[in-house]
């Protein structure tokens, strides 16, 4: 017998207006910056910063339409019996510049906490458990005219569970 707490019920059919992809932007902030949150019932209602939010608050990061992602995947060893839940954030940032690298630099070999705004107005929070890390980082001048320059950023966390959606009255006092 098993210690795990067992599940009832199901999951019905949800309304026909389901719309994927992100918003045109998330927010970021330093793992380290956050010293305590309140997480019931798979929701976040409050996040403790170290400091005052202008300075450890979560910084916004846009994109264009379309142009961002956030998945999830629970990868399982059998051998092993060890699961855990990949959070990938996958977005494009238009536009090379030396304002946005610089920035962008600042990313590398940190873990981060992201806030993620997904097309059905869920808010979601990535890493916060364990923190999420740049995986990847490509910029490109694009071939042709039409191409555009851009910075492609994947960011990714392993977490014990899945993300957390965030309370939405919890996000005005997080945000730069």
């Amino acid at each position: 017998m098993s210690n795990c707490i067992p599940f009832t019920g199901g999951i019905p059919k949800d309304c026909d207006n389901n719309s994927g992809g992100i918003k045109r932007y998330i927010y970021l902030t330093d793992f380290d910056n956050i010293t305590t949150y309140t997480e019931a019932g798979g929701t976040v209602s409050a996040i403790t910063l170290a400091g005052a939010t202008a300075t450890y608050g979560f910084q916004k990061f846009e994109m264009n339409k379309n142009s961002g992602e956030f998945k999830q995947s629970s990868p399982k060893n059998l051998e092993a019996g060890s699961l855990y839940v990949e959070q990938v954030i996958d977005i494009t940032i238009p536009r090379m510049t030396v304002a946005k690298r610089n920035v962008l630099d600042l990313l590398k070999n940190r873990y981060l906490v992201a806030i993620v705004p997904d097309n059905n107005n869920i808010y979601w929070v990535v890493g916060i458990g364990e923190g999420a890390y740049m995986t990847e980082l490509t910029s490109t001048s694009g071939k042709a005219r039409g191409d555009g320059s851009s910075y492609h950023l994947v960011l990714t966390a392993e977490e014990n569970e899945d993300a957390f959606a965030i309370a939405s009255a919890t996000l005005p006092a997080l945000l730069v």
